[in-house]
């Protein structure tokens, strides 16, 4: 069986029409997603695209902050299981055999947030969290955590925390490395090299630990580099049917 594969782009309202009708003109079908972006990645939806507002809704609505402030902002996020060819940009998903050769501690993730560069380019509203969305995130986690979750957990126990104090301090944890990641895409420590190219990695290999990783598999946290290695979040792991906790190949097309 063929690995995973997926074409990524961002149209505007004259490219999507031009899509559909070339579609439409060998009997296939341009699927529009509902709830959240991430569905566009799921490969068991040939051409499928999610609407501007897709990113202000829901789960969306934070994350999508990132979107919201980059040059792609308005335009419809397409994935296909196939080249689109005469549409522009765009990027490709494979599945990749990596390893991360060395990932940062707590003590480097925040060395990470503390760039220059993250903190010019984070948007406002990232890192303005709702306690809905603290105590959503915390039923989360405690049901489909994997063994750090459980370690996470039974650290706070003897503070005697409860509700919504304990899910803040738990997500806190997790908040750190969900901005030190997307620290690394945008100025990044920790990367490996090909033939003198400079590829930026996940910070974690833990899809749990991670958020929004639809911002790089888009290109749109770190678009000035050509290549990056992605551990999927898990919206993409969930809606996008992409694997937990391994790396994927993001490349540019070209």
């Amino acid at each position: 069986m063929p690995g995973y594969l997926r074409y990524t782009y961002a149209l505007d309202d004259r490219e999507l029409e031009r899509l559909r009708r070339d579609l439409s003109a060998r009997n296939q079908t341009l699927f529009e997603v509902e709830k959240t972006p991430c569905k566009v990645l799921d490969p068991k939806l040939p051409v499928a695209y999610a609407l501007p507002e897709a990113w202000n809704q829901g789960s969306c609505r934070r994350r999508g902050s990132w979107y919201r402030q980059s040059e792609k902002a308005g335009k419809y996020i397409v994935g296909s299981a196939f080249r689109l060819e005469g549409f522009p940009g765009g990027t490709v998903i494979n599945e990749a055999n990596f390893s991360p050769p060395r990932l940062p501690g707590r003590e480097e993730q925040l060395e990470l947030i503390r760039s220059e560069v993250y903190q010019s380019e984070k948007p406002d509203d990232w890192e303005k969290v709702e306690s809905l969305e603290v105590m959503e995130l915390y039923k989360d986690f405690k049901s489909m955590g994997t063994r750090e979750i459980p370690a996470l957990i039974k650290r706070l126990k003897p503070l005697g925390l409860r509700g919504l104090a304990k899910a803040t301090i738990l997500f806190r944890e997790i908040f750190v490395t969900n901005c030190a990641n997307h620290a690394n895409f945008l100025d990044p420590r920790y990367l490996v090299e090909e033939n003198g190219e400079k590829i930026p990695y996940s910070i974690s290999n833990n899809t749990l630990f991670l958020c929004s990783a639809c911002a790089e598999i888009f290109d749109i946290v770190g678009s000035k580099f050509p290549t990056k290695l992605v551990v999927p979040c898990l919206g993409a792991a969930i809606y996008g049917t992409m694997e937990v906790n391994r790396y994927y190949r993001v490349e540019k097309l070209k």
